[in-house]
């Protein structure tokens, strides 16, 4: 893996992204009250060195800029720390002097930078700054996607978040657990970047996937491979359709896993004489041995006149608003066999008083011949 730089500029293509080694940081340790005041604050800058550009940067040069953001970002946090306790104490004189020293502190943070700038792009509708802002600093990584091995046995798929951090784009990965327990999520790499002169900007990856996997996921149930494809995940932001997001269900005895609801029109056969209708569609996000991740798991006809009527057929302690009938998807572990059976998809008030239900919104009832059974679901949102 090559270790050279990548660097973009307006006049240039994005460029290919090189991933070079860089063993995991240790941990910061935070200065002192006393000895944060005492310090300059320009010593703490992630700043780009005056006397070479970053794009001609060797590892040791790299190396250096590394320990700089850290450090810089522990200075910052003490100050943010000790601002909220000038507000508390209505030490606003201190307060002021804290919250010149924070920007002072991160005054060359070239992600916060280009973030502001695309925000700003934004908001003024100049659309052509905000596409050039994305290609030259990446700022598209910034999300939520979800990642499937292609070519490999596995089938537990991944979700990652990207994050604008101090002067570096930050990559955790999330299990279903982690998401409903609001987590922090598991590291997975840092993308620093560093401002050169005005309009270019380069990059450097903090570690290779390949060492990251043997140091920091080789115990993990979720593992990146060199085949992951990643997507990005997009969702109705305001959760007012049920067949609409992301859900959480617990598919026993794999435990809980992600899935996303869409709706959608067209049929479910190849047949010449086919229906068309409006139904939902749900895609595991997170998989497990017999239905892997990117598989369809259930789907339901939910068009006009598809509404089930089930009076008395579901007790009212169920909370059950409205049913449609659907298809399961089961199979044998390693996805074999893999079958569809009739099932019902159940959308509930989520203020069952059962045990069990909880706040569930949505079920499906997978009408298998030898046992039914019936999977829960609560709505998931990821954090902004």
């Amino acid at each position: 893996m090559s270790a050279a730089t990548a660097c973009a500029s307006p006049a240039a293509a994005r460029p290919p992204l090189h991933i070079p080694l860089r063993s995991p940081p240790s941990a910061a340790h935070l200065p002192s009250a006393s000895a944060s005041r005492r310090a300059s604050s320009a010593a703490c800058r992630c700043t780009a060195s005056a006397s070479a550009s970053p794009s001609t940067w060797d590892w040791t040069r790299w190396t250096r800029h590394f320990a700089d953001v850290d450090q810089a970002e522990s200075y910052a946090s003490l100050l943010k720390f000790q601002l909220e306790e000038a507000v508390d104490n209505e030490d606003f004189a201190e307060a002021s002097k804290l919250k010149k020293a924070i920007l002072e502190a991160t005054g060359n943070d070239a992600v916060a930078q280009v973030m502001s700038e695309l925000k700003t792009a934004i908001e003024e509708q100049r659309y052509q700054d905000a596409s050039r802002l994305t290609k030259l600093a990446r700022t598209n990584l910034v999300g939520w996607w979800v990642g499937y091995a292609k070519d490999t046995d596995d089938s537990i798929g991944r979700i990652v978040r990207i994050s604008p951090g101090v002067g570096r784009y930050v990559a955790k990965s999330f299990s279903p657990r982690q998401l409903v327990t609001a987590s922090s999520g598991t590291p997975l790499f840092e993308i620093f970047l560093v401002r050169d002169d005005g309009e270019t900007y380069t990059m450097k990856i903090n570690k290779e996937v390949q060492e990251l996997l043997k140091l920091t996921l080789s115990k993990a149930r979720v593992k990146l491979t060199e085949n992951t494809i990643f997507n990005r995940i997009i969702t109705d932001s305001n959760g007012s359709d049920p067949f609409s997001g992301l859900y959480v269900g617990a598919f026993s005895p794999y435990g809980p896993e992600v899935v996303q609801l869409r709706r959608k029109f067209g049929h479910w056969n190849s047949t010449d004489e086919v229906e068309f209708f409006e139904y939902v569609e749900a895609v595991k996000l997170t998989g497990d041995l017999s239905v892997p991740a990117g598989q369809i798991t259930f789907r339901a006809k939910i068009g006009k006149g598809k509404r089930l009527e089930n009076r008395g057929a579901y007790p009212e302690e169920f909370g059950v608003i409205a049913s449609y009938k659907g298809q399961g998807r089961i199979a044998q572990p390693g996805f074999k066999n893999p079958r569809w059976v009739d099932g019902e998809l159940l959308v509930l008030n989520g203020k069952s008083t059962i045990p069990h239900l909880g706040g569930a919104e949505l079920g499906f009832l997978y009408s298998v011949p030898e046992q039914s059974f019936l999977v829960l679901f609560d709505r998931l949102k990821l954090p902004e």
